[in-house]
């Protein structure tokens, strides 16, 4: 896949293109398409304010908030109808 020059404005790993209108890496566009098609309702454990983070290897899985990280693309302007 080609990368964008912008990094993902929800966790900040390289982008690969516009997604839902914004700049996103595949893990977060994947992550939003099936929260919204399979209508996922998620709820924090913390203080609704974990951190967002890139994932640092290929074989290591992200571990924050799937809440968080879910506020978060819609607040960065994630569309669902994009």
């Amino acid at each position: 896949l080609k990368e964008c020059a912008d990094s993902c404005r929800v966790c900040g790993d390289k982008s690969t293109g516009h997604h839902y209108d914004i700049p996103s890496c595949n893990g977060c566009k994947s992550f939003f398409r099936r929260t919204i098609l399979d209508q996922r309702r998620f709820i924090c454990e913390s203080d609704e304010n974990c951190a967002v983070l890139p994932k640092t290897r290929k074989e290591q899985k992200r571990r924050h908030c799937r809440a968080c990280r879910f506020r978060k693309c819609v607040e960065v302007g994630m569309n669902p109808q994009g």
